[in-house]
């Protein structure tokens, strides 16, 4: 589940991914471990930014930077003309900017093995952000 919530120290917007540990087995642990490392080892404009983790005994938060356009899909259906097409120019910056983000990926020999429109985020800027199985 992910909730919307603000970040105590610097007062910003974030989204807090909760993960119950109890109900995920050890190939999901493993992949949430190797997300939490990748999120947390890139810094890129492109690619969304774990700002925190939080371990309780039963659950695991991540603090994630919060871009409030939703995924691209429900930004497509929201913001799309006719037939739910963006314009052409937001796709063109939209692939712009999810090729600069695989790049940094490929750069650290890291391959994003889930891209569909519901594995990025919009921001209010037309900031879009790779979030997904890295």
């Amino acid at each position: 589940e992910v909730f919307r919530a603000v970040h105590a120290p610097t007062g910003a917007r974030v989204a807090v991914k909760e993960i119950d540990r109890r109900r995920v087995d050890d190939h999901v642990r493993r992949g949430i471990l190797q997300e939490m490392s990748i999120l947390g080892s890139l810094s890129h404009p492109n690619i969304l930014r774990l700002i925190n983790t939080i371990e309780t005994g039963e659950k695991l938060f991540l603090v994630l930077e919060y871009c409030d356009g939703g995924d691209l899909e429900a930004y497509r259906q929201t913001h799309g003309g006719p037939r739910n097409r963006l314009p052409e120019a937001t796709a063109r910056d939209f692939t712009r900017q999810l090729a600069e983000g695989l790049k940094v990926l490929r750069g650290e020999r890291i391959v994003h093995r889930d891209l569909k429109p519901q594995a990025f985020l919009a921001g209010i800027c037309r900031y879009l952000g790779l979030i997904g199985d890295l």
